[in-house]
């Protein structure tokens, strides 16, 4: 089964939004400090919602577009946090 670029993108936007749940001790109590830690380091380098339209505009057969919906409820990224 081959991953299309809408399921390749949606991946990434429910990655970002499990590592910002991971860093947020009243969402995830039970998550140990380290654990939170590493997933506030990657969110520090994980591409943000422009950067991933920018390589969806310049690989529309490798990423799909950030679609409003699939973002609906995930913090503002620029992806330089």
């Amino acid at each position: 089964m081959m991953t299309e670029p809408h399921q390749r993108t949606r991946a990434l936007l429910k990655t970002i939004r499990f590592l910002e749940e991971l860093t947020r001790p009243g969402d995830t109590p039970r998550v140990p400090a380290h654990i939170r830690d590493t997933a506030r380091q990657l969110l520090l380098h994980f591409p943000g919602f422009d950067e991933i339209e920018a390589a969806h505009k310049a690989l529309p057969e490798v990423f799909g577009p950030v679609v409003q919906r699939q973002a609906e409820g995930m913090p503002a990224r620029d992806g330089a946090q």
